[in-house]
């Protein structure tokens, strides 16, 4: 399924009590931050392959390249010391036409343990600044966001 929100009319629709902490992932170390989520997510999700560290290394590949646009990669953790509960890939394309705030989010993958850690991954991409468009492609049909997300979809 595909989804397509303008960032400014999209909210997420339930706010949690206390926020997770959503942070930045060195791309170094994003194979064994991302894999156990990833992993996690496949034993219970029937149909979804595993993924081997040379699929990993080909996703990522172009995180430590320069690449236009590279992607970027930001885990969540219910707190500081806590594990890595959700992840997100996703790339940002600058289309500034002259005006700011004309960005278009381009979610590659968005993967939480609990309904909290997705709902927590998608309020950050409606928080981002200068950002007109989200996007995901690819999404399961039982993705958590059709329920979260209060948006003009198209």
């Amino acid at each position: 399924v595909r989804l397509r929100a303008e960032k400014d009319r999209s909210q997420i629709a339930r706010d949690s009590k206390k926020d997770s902490k959503i942070s930045f992932i060195d791309p170094t170390k994003a194979i064994a931050t991302l894999a156990p989520v990833y992993d996690e997510i496949c034993k219970r999700t029937p149909g979804m392959i595993r993924r081997s560290e040379v699929w990993w290394n080909q996703l990522l590949s172009n995180s430590t390249v320069d690449t236009h646009p590279p992607i970027q990669l930001v885990s969540v953790r219910q707190d500081k010391n806590s594990y890595c509960s959700g992840y997100a890939i996703y790339r940002t394309l600058l289309t500034w036409d002259g005006r700011p705030g004309e960005a278009l989010l381009n979610i590659v993958e968005a993967i939480g343990l609990s309904p909290k850690d997705n709902e927590d991954l998608w309020r950050f991409f409606t928080n981002m600044d200068l950002v007109k468009e989200i996007r995901a492609d690819y999404l399961p049909i039982d993705h958590p966001i059709f329920l979260q997300l209060h948006a003009d979809l198209s």
